[in-house]
């Protein structure tokens, strides 16, 4: 057998210098002695913890039998020389026709478990075709150099290789098509929107296709996770339609749950590969927490971003190459702002230009150019988002600087992983913000390193999701008779649905299919309407002046950060948006040269539009509900601060003229404050006058009611990511002391998607564990009257006013604690409406009935083609609409009957209705204008 090695690099600092090396750097243990001290460090402040990883030997594994001569001697070339034990377990999985998945730490050789089998069966037989699938085009780039790698040392041997992006020009996609290569490098967007949807251009692709690869496949959850489940379940229908039978092969950082995830996503069964053979070098994790304020008593310390830029600067300065990870779009470009700035003395004249960002949003040849310069070594200090978290190649990295905790375990993890790449030592500093979750591992830091890794969840009965992909799959390959007749009573349901609201037609019967249903082509395209990475399918472009794009936005961000007047921040550079166009998706900025940023405001209002499930918990006094179901949340954003960057001191309010309304139909959890609760709580003292935005005192004390609901509501959301893998922006939080649909204070937890991904479910399941996790974090706070690390959120729309730690200390005790102080059992089996239905879902078929309703009339109103008199009425200007409708209205229309409105807002020219319909508690969004609609007495 043979013989293949990987060759070590140095296990601390760069090589020794040559001639055009990089300097020799510091060890970690000796820079963060010099951080100590550039930063005033006080014993066991700032430095928290600080966890050393001890460096890891490699273990190597044979191949039975052996990879080809060909493949050994390109691996030679390539300095590899023996296999890590996981990647010969996979290899061997694979050729025994196994799904697999690969669960390994960043950086060690995952790639090589799909491509040494794939080009092991292609080398045998050249008409093998393999699609691999990567969630951005970063990673195929990167693929694609990796592979050319592999050819050049494959010689006249060499595979086929292309990319087919979305980036690429009409002309090189058909360059590409026409070269008809072994393995195709693409993005699930292009498999949706070109491989299915003009499946007859890829015949030979499909008929051949023997390997399906998914990298980075723990990124598919929540919404994009349900989109990836159906999506790939239409490409193995395509596939068994053409005669293919796939593998399929999948990379995943490490998560609670490969095995289900992957399963769930594909519906095949998979076999886990989770024992790391790569070695590593020490990494010293560092958990960080800024300095107090000179008012240590008020428990507020340091912005954490500043903290991360002075920490990035150090660094750098040390010939360290640095890599931050920020935990959103604006901040990474307020934390290049003041990098440069701080940065621009003669001292530091050349540090400037070697620190940059990268993120969601900046075009195509702005990520590559970045990407290119990373490798080059030509950037020393980078700020992202987790857009460079996956397995890019960006050269070696000796620190990474987590500003902020990321979430999840997963991806701390993650970006942890990408310092220290090639077996070097490595520097890892999580700067602690002040949010509940951050401080939560702060004061628990062992807690922190012991903490299993998350469950990632995909929720399959998103009706929004499965009907688009439904019609997709009809628009595709007609449903035959075969099929419908296969399918179970529950999908045969949501077919009649379709039939009846004319979404799907008969086939013509030419061809032999009798019987068949198929997406009508009088309607708009379906696949044009499909997000996969979100529940909505807008993309806004941001054009300049001068009429060049930008970059690009997406709802709901794009009314928060691109409202007008809005400074809008890119690659270092500041615009002001100057118009806002909803009817072509187009933002207008201008340059902006003033040092300023802006802070949308909102309000927010929740309505119910259905039930269930519920359960009842035995709290410490009394006993309260709690409930799952469907809500309706609106958002205005209605006006905007202007602050100094430096400083956040404000300039400005301004109103908007119009406000900007974004409405979602979602799932939501609430917890119900029973009366004797709710009366104690008004009982006690009034809390002090609160500030408002504009720094003078609140007129009226906010009652203890009011400030306990808010400050819980900020503690479920915050420590929800503990029970789940979720962004704290995937769940959203309200709170009500009198809500109108529940009759009583309620406190609702919600997702934050349009159909809901199974996050509100999970908390509904473990509402006691959400509970008891808010409560603990509360009450081991140090602080006595509430801060940042506990009851304040930095996403606060009331600017954390309307706050009181002894109240919502008082509220969980009575709903966390039973009458001994003990955490309160669990109520997993007091479900009293509609039970877990067979996926574990609770109130699934209500779910379903109610979703499908949504889903179906938006999905109605979105495909229907506009006649020639609307495109033209719209263009015109058609005359303002007058409401004649207000909520509670009663109405009927057929053939649902009557029903009552419970919201009205008017859209393009149009009347809008949301009705719950007596029949089945049916909610329906009703166009007005066009409908029969009509009031009743």
């Amino acid at each position: 057998m043979s013989s293949l090695e990987h060759q070590q690099a140095p296990l601390c600092g760069h090589d020794a210098p040559g001639e055009g090396d990089p300097p020799t750097v510091l060890p970690p243990e000796r820079l963060l002695d010099r951080l100590a001290r550039a930063m005033g460090v006080a014993a066991g402040e700032q430095i928290v913890h600080v966890e050393t990883l001890d460096a890891r030997e490699p273990s190597y594994g044979d191949l039975d039998p052996p990879l080809p001569a060909l493949l050994r001697n390109a691996l030679a070339e390539m300095g590899i020389a023996r296999l890590y034990t996981h990647q010969a377990e996979a290899i061997t999985h694979v050729r025994q026709g196994r799904n697999v998945v690969v669960v390994t730490a960043t950086s060690s050789g995952k790639t090589l478990c799909y491509n040494l089998p794939i080009l092991e069966h292609i080398l045998a037989d050249r008409d093998a075709r393999a699609i691999y699938l990567y969630p951005i085009n970063a990673l195929v780039n990167d693929q694609l150099k990796s592979l050319f790698h592999l050819n050049v040392a494959l010689g006249q041997e060499a595979v086929g290789v292309a990319r087919y992006t979305g980036s690429l020009s009409s002309h090189r996609r058909r360059a590409a098509r026409a070269r008809n290569p072994n393995i195709w490098l693409t993005n699930p967007e292009m498999l949706h929107l070109s491989f299915l949807l003009w499946h007859q251009n890829w015949e030979e692709l499909w008929r051949n296709l023997r390997y399906i690869v998914i990298d980075e496949v723990h990124t598919y959850r929540g919404v994009f996770g349900a989109n990836m489940a159906h999506l790939l379940r239409r490409v193995l229908r395509m596939a068994a339609h053409y005669g293919a039978d796939p593998q399929f092969i999948c990379c995943s950082a490490t998560i609670a749950n490969p095995k289900e995830l992957t399963e769930s996503l594909t519906g095949r069964p998979f076999h886990v590969v989770d024992q790391d053979g790569a070695g590593r070098g020490r990494r010293f994790f560092v958990l960080w927490n800024p300095p107090l304020l000179e008012d240590g008593a008020a428990n507020v310390r340091r912005p954490y971003v500043e903290e991360s830029v002075d920490l990035l600067l150090h660094c750098v300065r040390a010939n360290y190459n640095t890599i931050v990870f920020a935990r959103a779009r604006s901040l990474t470009e307020r934390m290049l702002r003041v990098s440069r700035a701080l940065s621009s003395g003669a001292k530091d004249a050349s540090l400037s230009a070697q620190i940059t960002s990268y993120r969601a949003g900046y075009l195509a040849e702005e990520r590559e150019e970045i990407e290119g310069r990373l490798r080059a070594g030509d950037i020393r200090g980078i700020i992202t988002t987790n857009a460079l978290e996956m397995g890019i190649d960006i050269g070696g990295l000796d620190a990474a600087i987590i500003s902020g905790y990321p979430g999840t375990i997963m991806s701390t993890w993650q970006q942890a992983g990408r310092a220290g790449r090639r077996g070097r030592d490595a520097l890892v500093m999580l700067v602690a913000s002040q949010n509940p979750l951050d401080q939560y591992y702060i004061n628990h830091p062992r807690a922190f390193f012991a903490q299993p890794h998350e469950r990632a969840v995909v929720d399959l009965q998103n009706q929004h999701i499965r009907l688009k992909h439904l019609l997709c799959s009809a628009r595709e390959l007609p449903l035959t008779a075969d099929e419908l007749a296969r399918m179970s009573p529950e999908e045969r349901d949501l077919v009649d649905d379709l039939v009846q609201g004319e979404l799907l037609v008969p086939c013509d019967g030419q061809d032999g299919q009798n019987g068949a249903l198929t997406y009508p082509p009088s309607r708009r395209e379906i696949h044009l309407g499909v997000s996969l990475r979100a529940a909505s399918h807008e993309t806004y472009r941001i054009v300049d002046a001068q009429g060049q794009e930008v970059g690009t936005i997406e709802p709901p961000n794009v009314y928060r950060e691109a409202h007008p007047g809005a400074i809008y921040q890119h690659g270092g550079d500041d615009y002001r948006v100057t118009y806002l166009d909803r009817q072509r998706k187009v933002v207008r900025v201008r340059e902006e040269r003033l040092p300023h940023y802006t802070r949308a405001s909102s309000a927010l209002t929740v309505q119910v539009e259905g039930i269930y499930a519920t359960c009842e918990v035995r709290g410490a006094a009394w006993p309260y509900r709690v409930v799952l179901g469907d809500a309706l949340i609106e958002e205005r954003v209605h006006s905007y601060q202007e602050l100094r960057l430096r400083g956040d001191e404000m300039v400005r309010r301004v109103n908007l003229d119009h406000p900007l309304v974004t409405r979602l139909h979602t799932t939501a959890m609430w917890v119900v404050v029973p009366p004797p609760l709710r009366l104690q709580l008004q009982a006690m003292d009034p809390l002090p006058g609160d500030t408002v935005e504009d720094g003078s005192a609140g007129t009226e004390a906010p009652a203890a009611l009011d400030a306990a609901l808010h400050a819980t509501q900020h503690l479920l959301t915050g420590v929800m990511p503990l029970l789940v893998m979720c962004d704290r922006r995937d769940v959203g939080g309200y709170y009500h002391a009198d809500h109108p649909d529940v009759g009583g204070a309620a406190i609702f937890v919600y997702d934050a998607c349009q159909g809901g991904i199974g996050l509100a479910e999970v908390a509904f399941q473990r509402v006691t564990e959400l509970l008891a996790l808010a409560h603990s974090t509360v009450a081991g706070c140090r602080c006595r009257e509430g801060c940042p690390s506990c009851i304040q959120s930095g996403v606060c729309r009331l600017r954390n006013t309307v706050l009181s730690k002894p109240a919502a200390i008082a509220l969980l005790s009575a709903l966390a604690l039973d009458g001994a102080g003990r955490p309160v059992v669990s109520p997993a089996d007091a479900v009293t409406e509609d039970r877990l239905s067979a996926q574990g879902t609770p109130g699934g078929a209500a779910r379903v009935a109610l979703g499908r309703a949504r889903a179906l009339q938006e999905l109605e109103e979105r495909t229907r083609r506009r006649s020639l008199m609307d495109r033209v009425a719209s263009a015109a200007g058609s005359p303002a609409v007058t409401a004649r409708f207000a909520p509670g209205d009663r109405v009927e229309l057929s053939p649902y009957g009557r029903g009552v409105v419970l919201a009205t807002h008017l859209e393009d020219h149009h009347e809008i209705l949301t009705v719950r319909f007596a029949h089945r508690g049916v909610v329906r969004r009703i166009n007005a204008t066009r409908s029969a609609v009509r009031k009743v007495e």
